[in-house]
């Protein structure tokens, strides 16, 4: 049996997931209740599946969450308006409002084995890989979104990722995507 832990469960795994899902247990996180809403779907063809109503960070208690018109792009970190605002449709990162979420490390979950961890939590992922140095040695892959360029002030990007994981005797393998923005329509083309 397979264990995946999702870390920013919204929306479920990428399709390329699916092929396997009857002999995956999927672990997910998600602190944002307006993204758990399809969780019975979404979890069907899984062996198990679970989601835990909390947040993963580099320490255990409470996290402060901005809460954004569009739920998949809330972050604990602020969006950028200054860069977000050259594209299409910046207004799904206007903040609605904020909350306080409990959060806690990998290493206190009890996560007893686990072969992939997949990360999408909006500039937020070096704090989780940084609250489980310890399951991260019992891991075999990770698929993680990052950006490049400052999509949230502040978020951690791409080579600082990259640097931890490489100190953790994690490999860079290969991009399963790459998310282009066009400057005026959305054509897949664009800033990477």
């Amino acid at each position: 049996m397979l264990i995946l832990v999702d870390i920013g469960s919204a929306g479920g795994v990428e399709p390329r997931w699916k092929q396997i899902t009857p002999k995956t247990s999927y672990i997910g996180f998600e602190p944002d209740a307006r993204s758990n809403l399809d969780a019975e779907r979404l979890g069907k063809d899984f062996a198990s599946y679970v989601v835990i109503p909390s947040a993963v960070w580099s320490k255990d208690g409470e996290l402060h969450i901005n809460l954004c018109r569009k739920p998949q792009v809330s972050s604990h970190f602020s969006p950028n308006i200054d860069f977000l605002g050259k594209f299409p449709r910046p207004e799904r990162f206007d903040v609605l409002d904020t909350t306080i979420v409990s959060a806690s490390r990998l290493d206190t979950l009890n996560i007893e084995k686990c072969d992939f961890i997949k990360l999408d939590i909006q500039g937020g992922e070096l704090a989780a890989l940084q609250g489980g140095d310890g399951l991260l040695a019992k891991v075999l892959g990770l698929e993680i979104e990052v950006e490049f360029l400052n999509v949230y002030r502040n978020q951690p990007l791409f080579g600082d990722v990259c640097a931890y994981l490489f100190r953790h005797g994690f490999e860079f393998i290969d991009f399963t995507n790459l998310c282009r923005w066009d400057r005026r329509v959305r054509t897949g083309l664009g800033q990477c």
